[in-house]
C-alpha cells in the first residue's frame, strides 16, 4: 500500500465538529438562512448561551462557520466552499480504497 500520510490531508476537526448532534442541528438552522445572530441560534435550542458559544467555537475552529461582529452582535454563517472541499477529500479517500478489502 502506498504511503498514505500524504493522502490524509483533510482537517479531522471538521469530522469531529460534525459528529455532534447539537452542532448538526445548528448547521441545519444556518443552512436555512444566509447568516444568523448568536442569540437567534441560542433561541432555537433549549440550551444556555455558554453551551451554544462552546459549540459555535468548535464549528469556528474547524472553519465550518465564520463569525463577524457587528456592533454588539456576532453573526455566523457557513463556509460552504471549505466544508464541501473537506468532505470531498474524505469521500475521495474512501472511494480510492473501497475495493481494497473485497
Amino acid at each position: 500500500m502506498p504511503n498514505d500520510k500524504k493522502v490524509i490531508i483533510f482537517n479531522s476537526d471538521v469530522l469531529t465538529a460534525l459528529s455532534d448532534e447539537i452542532r448538526q442541528q445548528m448547521l441545519i438552522e444556518l443552512v436555512k438562512v444566509k447568516e444568523m445572530r448568536a442569540g437567534d441560534i441560542a433561541n432555537k435550542f433549549n440550551l444556555h448561551r455558554p453551551t451554544i458559544s462552546h459549540h459555535l467555537q468548535i464549528l469556528r475552529r474547524a472553519n465550518i462557520v465564520s463569525a463577524e461582529k457587528r456592533g454588539k452582535e456576532m453573526f455566523y454563517s457557513i463556509q460552504y466552499s471549505y466544508v464541501c472541499e473537506e468532505i470531498k477529500k474524505v469521500y475521495e479517500l474512501f472511494e480510492k480504497y473501497k475495493n481494497i478489502h473485497q
